[in-house]
């Protein structure tokens, strides 16, 4: 979505409208103005989703005590937690399911170290079921996070040198100011 007005009353009364570039008078009128609140940047702070499953699989695993012991948890945990399941509790079954599968087929190999199969299940399960919702369709970048500028245009959705206001000034790229507005 792209922000076509920021108007910005400071704790003087004074008020300024910053414009992105060839916005028109009966665009902004067409639009709708609601007034900004936190949730507008700081959209998934009390349920963050990752970025990408990869990042999911990332971080499950490096929390575990010993990640390294089964070879190619990476790579299996990311191939099922970007497949498509109906409910959460399918989720859970195919990948205890397929993750067991996959070490019991490499006969002498690390996967036979049940507590260390077990806790890679537990990781890759719980990297999908904090991560995608299937009847809600939520899943991996459904909703991007706003805060910052490395998964979405987040910041700069206003901070990107293309809105301005009729003196021509811009809307700074100080990551301060938003938060130093009163």
């Amino acid at each position: 979505m792209t922000t076509i007005t920021v108007k910005v009353t400071d704790a003087n009364g004074q008020v300024k409208e910053y414009r992105a570039e060839d916005t028109t008078d009966q665009a902004v009128s067409a639009g709708t103005r609601r007034t900004m609140d936190c949730v507008d940047c700081h959209n998934t702070v009390g349920h963050p989703i990752a970025a990408t499953p990869e990042q999911a699989v990332d971080r499950a695993l490096a929390a575990m005590p010993d990640p390294s012991k089964l070879p190619f948890a990476r790579r299996e945990g990311v191939r099922l937690v970007k497949a498509s399941y109906p409910s959460q509790d399918d989720a859970r079954r195919a990948i205890d399911s397929e993750l067991r599968k996959f070490y019991e087929s490499r006969p002498g190999s690390p996967g036979s170290d049940d507590a260390a199969l077990a806790r890679t299940v537990a990781a890759v399960q719980a990297a999908y079921s904090h991560n995608v919702f299937p009847p809600m369709k939520v899943t991996f970048g459904t909703y991007p996070d706003n805060r910052g500028h490395v998964t979405s245009n987040g910041c700069f959705r206003c901070h990107d040198d293309d809105h301005k206001s009729k003196d021509g000034s811009k809307i700074g790229q100080d990551c301060e100011t938003c938060h130093a507005i009163e």
